[in-house]
């Protein structure tokens, strides 16, 4: 009778431990995945605080620290297509890639995610997750490329040096040296990636010429 209450007893002591376990793994895996991305998002704001928070650029010294690019602010060279045939630029032509509220312009601005100001290249159209992004401009597919900073990212480049890009998607429908025309679909809105993870589902549109950040509004048409 004494050894089978000590049974008895092992496996209640047992199962308490194995209930305690399911308990704990859940919470430990939701902690290492918050300390992942934390690490993720101090990687991606760099060592040098060159960005500021609200209360340092109400001040003198935060202002005079802070350096914003320029509106003619020179983004990281892109190989333009050399060997296949690319569209003339009419910007006349041009259409908003997806309907929605612009969150952030070009220029300096509040950026959720970091907590901070910096300066911003592109649009964030506002849009649901699943909505469609349609060519800017006609044009010929330069670049697809996956990161977790920005999503899926196309590159289109549209002659004479202009290229615009789109990114935060879910999936892109065009490939490399794909065609397109204004209008035609590119691809679905997605959950942002890390550089602007708290921004919600949006479309961040970037347009430039001869590698200088172009503001898009000064060419997309009034929306209706």
């Amino acid at each position: 009778m004494a050894s089978q209450k000590k049974r008895k007893a092992l496996a209640v002591y047992l199962a308490v431990i194995l209930l305690v376990f399911a308990l704990c793994v859940p919470v430990l895996q939701q902690r290492i995945k918050q300390k992942e991305l934390a690490a993720d998002l101090k990687s991606l704001s760099g060592e040098e605080k060159t960005e500021l928070t609200a209360e340092e650029l109400e001040t003198e010294e935060g202002r005079a620290a802070l350096s914003p690019l320029p509106e003619d602010a020179m983004l990281p060279e892109i190989p333009l297509s050399d060997s296949l045939p690319v569209p003339e630029t009419d910007l006349s032509e041009m259409v908003w890639p997806i309907q929605g509220q612009v969150l952030r312009g070009v220029g300096l601005s509040y950026a959720q995610t970091f907590s901070d100001y910096r300066y911003h290249d592109g649009l964030d159209i506002q849009a649901a997750r699943g909505a469609e992004v349609v060519a800017a401009l006609p044009g010929i597919v330069i670049s697809k490329e996956r990161t977790k900073e920005e999503g899926v990212k196309l590159i289109l480049e549209h002659g004479q040096g202009w290229v615009s890009e789109y990114a935060h998607l879910e999936e892109a429908y065009l490939q490399v040296d794909n065609y397109c025309q204004a209008g035609d679909p590119l691809g679905v809105v997605n959950q942002p990636g890390l550089q602007e993870l708290l921004e919600g589902p949006h479309l961040h549109f970037t347009l430039r010429q001869a590698e200088k950040i172009v503001n898009p509004l000064e060419y997309l048409p009034p929306l209706p």
